[in-house]
């Protein structure tokens, strides 16, 4: 895919004419299957950065974060634009649940908004070790809160390294 294709997905999706510095130096970035770390302010285009290029690819982007409230506005966002998104942590009600898991086993998704505790329960953990499930990418959203709010936080984080390594590289 050509960068004026990257460019013409990102108005056709969010009417976005250009990219803000430094998104399209990081939308490139993970398109080409790099690691990135981006610090940014509140307002300033995460999302984008990893949504775009997680919808220009085939297979799963993961998405990690502790606020249930930002996931669900996303997820939300991403579904109005009838964009292949889904939340997965212990709030969602069982029946949707079940829906996104059998999107998930169907490849239907592109983006999964998880908290680390889901990520690393029985029932997502099975689906993403399929060998037919395509992950591209992992994103740890909001990863500040654990600069933050210390080493105890949420312990599910502590073992993301060895998940990504699990994921990404077999």
């Amino acid at each position: 895919m050509d960068w004026q294709q990257v460019r013409d997905r990102a108005k056709a999706i969010w009417g976005y004419d250009e990219f803000r510095p430094p998104q399209g130096e990081i939308v490139d970035c993970l398109l080409q299957g790099k690691d990135a770390l981006v610090v940014l302010p509140t307002g300033g285009g995460k999302s984008l950065c990893f949504q775009l290029p997680a919808l220009l690819q085939e297979g799963l982007t993961l998405v990690v974060s502790p606020l249930v409230a930002l996931m669900e506005n996303q997820v939300q966002e991403l579904q109005q634009r009838q964009l292949p998104a889904a939340a997965f942590h212990s709030e969602v009600p069982r029946q949707k649940q079940k829906k996104t898991l059998e999107q998930l086993e169907r490849q239907q998704l592109r983006l999964l908004y998880l908290s680390p505790e889901s990520l690393l329960s029985a029932p997502i953990w099975e689906r993403l070790i399929a060998p037919q499930l395509v992950i591209n990418g992992l994103i740890l959203d909001e990863a500040h809160c654990l600069v933050q709010w210390g080493e105890t936080f949420r312990p599910a984080y502590r073992r993301l390294g060895v998940v990504r390594q699990t994921l990404l590289e077999s």
